[in-house]
């Protein structure tokens, strides 16, 4: 928990007892509200019972609403324990004269009449009482004048309230009707005791008249060091090491000119706690924009609001001229430094009194204990709405920024980029789970990340000779254990170099292979293999009445998955699946066969039918969506017909 550090006022305490020890003056204590007045009389309190000296009176008249004079709350104040044990006694003796009655006759008149002298007079005293009460109520009798007249005696305020400080809180908040009444109360009690009453002096009612300076013989300003100016560096400093975090010296300037005192930072401080540890969303947020959610909470609600509702403070270019707090908004919430995710990304987490609902990064740093539970992660939690895929994602990010110009690119070609250890022990299982043929979202979204950090240009590169050793530099570091047919599919997969320069480079490893009936039969993506011959050189299609039966021979042959994955590959049919990396054929949900395109032939839109290549592989495919429960919709620029 994230504590504030005690502010040490000593030296001004003891001054301050030194002070009103010395004589009985009227004191002012003048603070703004939540400034730590109440804090420091406490301690200088305190420090007076240590001594074993001077007992604290407190008249809180801003608290109470009730229609007692000041006078009476006062009196009642400094006798509380007399009046009370003096009110008990009033009403047994009610109690006893109402019990003798003829109405409420319990025997009790008979026992104090026979009881002896001593019983009989405590029999008349408490007749006596009991009528006297019933007098006064009835004649309305107030007590104030009483009041007045032992506040006005020296001798009886010298024998009753002797070694007592008078102490009027928020001073400034009651009403003005009690605050004129409580000047009353001042006049009568000067020099008796020390009267101390604490506020802000600006709100005080006739002090513009100077009627304060007849009354006031102090005015005491706190300490300096509990000025708003003054309590907020160190608080910042804690909570910059409590975070590991650097707050923007902008926000911390804005703070400081908005004055905000001790009480706003106790108050905001215990939201910091309730947040970050009793909601326990440390590690599940970025740390400042929380930090900015609460800020606005509790002290720009309205902005707070207008943020729930999606709106969001636009960049202004003249920024002497923009709105200071909205400023502050967008540099802070609008900067993303990584996982957890952003304000902007996931609203929800960053709501005050929000429960939290995503991956910590403790727990997602668990998982890299184990390979095998590393593994598991990247594939069960690879899908783009996974907390997991967003904290792998911007671990690879941090490694250079993802927009970049083609200068840029040639520039990264000759740097030596040191990559993190985590990163290369991820890089190897991404590697490990694509030869196995298992993949998800974020297991392609590494392997792109892995081109891209070997070859910065892709597909940009013209010259076969390029290519050819980015290429080898692929193979060496990561593919070494691929077959073929998998290297294809990395490459084109991933996009690392034109279609036309894979087909050049490994034209010859692919027409051996084809030609041995065993080495193709070991292919693990046989599917990339025969696309590479029905594929020209520049990508387009070769039309299927130019297919020879040798190649229409070996695709019939194909297993289930790489027959889909090849017509997939062809873009002859699309499919629906929870997962749009998914390699299991029971995740599908639905195939769509694209029957018929069109063409843009320089003039106009053409249509090109499929029917021979649809009737051609129909038949499997309709078996296919029978053995594992997969719809199949037909699709052409006339009409749609589904077949379930």
């Amino acid at each position: 928990m994230l504590e504030i550090k005690n502010i040490s006022t000593d030296e001004a305490e003891n001054n301050f007892i030194d002070l009103i020890e010395g004589e009985n003056r009227t004191y002012f204590l003048n603070g703004t509200w939540g400034s730590g007045k109440t804090q420091f009389i406490n301690n200088v309190e305190k420090k007076l019972k240590q001594k074993g000296r001077n007992k604290f009176v407190y008249l809180n008249l801003w608290e109470l609403q009730n229609n007692r004079s000041v006078i009476k709350i006062a009196f009642e104040n400094f006798f509380r324990c007399k009046l009370l044990a003096f009110n008990f006694f009033v009403i047994i003796c009610v109690t006893i004269s109402l019990l003798m009655t003829n109405v409420v006759n319990l025997g009790i008149a008979n026992f104090f009449e026979n009881g002896g002298f001593w019983w009989t007079l405590v029999y008349r005293v408490c007749g006596i009482i009991a009528l006297l009460v019933v007098v006064w109520q009835f004649l309305k009798i107030k007590f104030d004048d009483f009041y007045y007249f032992y506040f006005s005696n020296p001798f009886l305020v010298k024998l009753s309230i002797r070694d007592k400080i008078l102490i009027i809180d928020d001073f400034d908040r009651i009403s003005q009707e009690k605050q004129l009444e409580t000047y009353k109360l001042f006049n009568i009690l000067k020099g008796k005791l020390p009267v101390i009453f604490l506020g802000d002096i600006n709100y005080i009612a006739m002090n513009k008249d100077k009627y304060l300076q007849k009354i006031i013989d102090r005015y005491i300003d706190l300490p300096y060091v509990l000025h708003p100016s003054n309590i907020w560096d160190s608080y910042f400093q804690n909570l910059e090491k409590e975070f590991n975090i650097e707050i923007s010296y902008s926000f911390k300037k804005f703070i400081f000119e908005e004055r905000r005192n001790l009480r706003e930072q106790i108050q905001f401080n215990e939201y910091i706690n309730q947040e970050f540890y009793t909601r326990n969303k440390l590690d599940h947020v970025q740390v400042d924009q929380q930090i900015m959610l609460i800020y606005l909470y509790l002290f720009h609600r309205a902005y707070y609001q207008q943020l729930l509702t999606g709106w969001f403070p636009q960049k202004n270019k003249n920024e002497e001229n923009s709105n200071i707090i909205e400023r502050e908004i967008f540099n802070i919430l609008g900067n993303d430094t990584g996982y957890p995710k952003d304000f902007k990304s996931e609203k929800e987490l960053y709501l005050i009194f929000e429960s939290i609902k995503n991956l910590s990064i403790k727990e997602a740093e668990e998982f890299f204990k184990d390979d095998n539970i590393l593994s598991e992660k990247l594939l069960e939690n690879g899908s783009t709405k996974d907390d997991f895929y967003y904290f792998i994602t911007n671990k690879y990010r941090t490694l250079w920024n993802e927009s970049f110009t083609e200068r840029d690119m040639q520039q990264r070609l000759q740097e030596k980029i040191t990559i993190p250890n985590d990163i290369i022990r991820i890089d190897k299982i991404i590697i490990k789970l694509l030869r196995n043929n298992k993949t998800s979202n974020l297991v392609n979204w590494v392997a792109s990340e892995i081109v891209n950090r070997e070859n910065p240009s892709g597909r940009y590169i013209i010259d076969i000779n390029k290519a050819r050793n980015i290429m080898q530099i692929l193979e060496k570091k990561y593919l070494f254990t691929f077959d073929v047919s998998q290297k294809i599919y990395f490459y084109i997969s991933f996009g690392a170099m034109k279609f036309e320069f894979i087909k050049e480079i490994l034209k010859e490893d692919v027409e051996k292979i084809l030609d041995n009936k065993e080495m193709f039969s070991k292919q693990n993506r046989k599917a990339y293999l025969l696309i590479l011959l029905v594929l020209n050189e520049d990508k387009s299609w070769i039309h299927f009445e130019g297919w020879d039966d040798e190649l229409k021979n070996k695709i019939n042959m194909l297993d289930d998955k790489d027959f889909i994955e090849f017509w997939e590959l062809y873009r002859i049919i699309d499919i629906d699946t929870p997962n749009f990396y998914s390699d299991e054929l029971n995740k599908i949900n639905k195939i769509v066969v694209v029957s018929s395109q069109l063409k843009d032939d320089g003039f106009n839109m053409k249509e090109i039918k499929h029917d021979n290549l649809v009737n051609f592989f129909n038949d499997k495919i309709v078996d296919i969506s029978k053995r594992y429960d997969i719809a199949i919709r037909y699709s052409d620029t006339k009409f749609e017909r589904e077949v379930l």
